[in-house]
């Protein structure tokens, strides 16, 4: 599995942030597995170490997002950081 959280403006970092996940396929394709999007950046993120469902991100917008990637349309908690 590959996890990416990005944003798409370099310039303000603000506008959404969208998190990725890909799966690589024995014969070397990417799948896309999960597609979702955030308010404002996504600037990092982090598995879970023993929950693999489990990926935290941190955003923009100073909040760290906690998300299952059974439901990755909706993130479980937000926790904002000032």
């Amino acid at each position: 599995m590959i996890a990416i959280a990005l944003n798409f403006d370099h310039v303000r970092s603000s506008g959404p942030g969208f998190l990725f996940l890909l799966d690589l396929t024995a014969d070397n394709q990417l799948n896309l597995v999960v597609q979702t999007q955030w308010t404002d950046g996504l600037f990092d993120l982090a598995f879970a170490e023993d929950h693999p469902d489990i990926i935290l991100t941190a955003s923009g917008d100073g909040g760290i997002q906690l998300w299952d990637l059974k439901t990755p349309e909706v993130y479980i908690y937000q926790m904002l950081i000032f």
